[in-house]
């Protein structure tokens, strides 16, 4: 009993062997050379501040292209774009409105006083007034569909590393104690 005991145990850590050693990151500091080895680099990815971070590193559009699958690739690179438009359409929408808000009480000042520039401060203003509100509608539902992408690409990264992982545990099951062996 006891040799067959230990010959399942020298099994079961003959198949454990060959992960173990692939899971250990190797030594190097510059993360390019191991995109450019053949090496993926398996780690915790995540999204911040309009980044996408694989283990605190923020990534180039073309390391996300080694690094990540193709579809969440897409669904990532396209997102950050996706929040990169929007956040500028906001940016100028914001610029236009707000010119087109001191033209327009200009315009009204103007108009208390009977200046013969009334007229002309409020059509500006209407004509500045009413682009910035249109890019302002259109950059702000492209800022947060581009970031909740980013967002998902990156949490859908960590779900596939996470399930591709072989996990062998000791713990208590409904009728006793077993050996648990998630892959």
């Amino acid at each position: 009993m006891k040799n067959t005991i230990g010959l399942i145990f020298l099994l079961v850590l003959s198949v454990f062997c060959p992960y173990a050693a692939s899971a250990q990151e190797s030594n190097s500091t510059d993360f390019n050379d191991d995109l450019f080895a053949g090496h993926v680099p398996y780690g915790m990815m995540s999204y911040q501040r309009g980044r996408i971070y694989l283990d605190g590193r923020a990534l180039t559009y073309a390391e996300m292209e080694q690094v990540m699958p193709l579809d969440l690739y897409k669904q990532g690179s396209g997102g950050l774009r996706m929040r990169n438009s929007g956040k500028r359409l906001i940016i100028a929408g914001s610029v236009l409105a707000g010119v087109g808000a001191v033209l327009i009480t200009s315009g009204f000042g103007a108009a208390v006083y009977e200046s013969g520039a009334a007229p002309a401060l409020l059509y500006l203003g209407v004509l500045s007034s009413v682009p910035g509100y249109t890019c302002l509608s259109a950059g702000i539902p492209l800022y947060c569909v581009g970031q909740s992408r980013a967002r998902r690409a990156s949490a859908t990264y960590n779900k596939r590393a996470e399930a591709g992982l072989v996990t062998f545990n000791f713990g208590t099951a409904g009728n006793g104690l077993g050996f648990y062996l998630n892959f």
